[in-house]
């Protein structure tokens, strides 16, 4: 049984993206020297950057499914 056009739609429009959160416990800061740092900030950057890439090419594929649904 096919799915009507509506629920397909619906089912390429269904994106729940995780929360970014920070992995690293707010009491391990204070242990660690301003080099470990500086290294867990950009490793945590380029996670945020590419979780943000892949939202934007899943709204670009529910923009072109809207577009298809016309």
């Amino acid at each position: 049984m096919a799915l009507s056009p509506r629920a397909e739609l619906n089912e390429l429009l269904h994106f729940r993206p995780h929360p970014i959160g920070d992995p690293v416990p707010w009491w391990l800061f204070q242990e660690l020297d301003k080099k470990v740092l500086v290294e867990l900030a950009q490793i945590s950057l380029v996670r945020q950057k590419e979780e943000l890439a892949a939202q934007a090419k899943a709204l670009d594929a529910a923009m072109k499914a809207i577009g298809q649904a016309r």
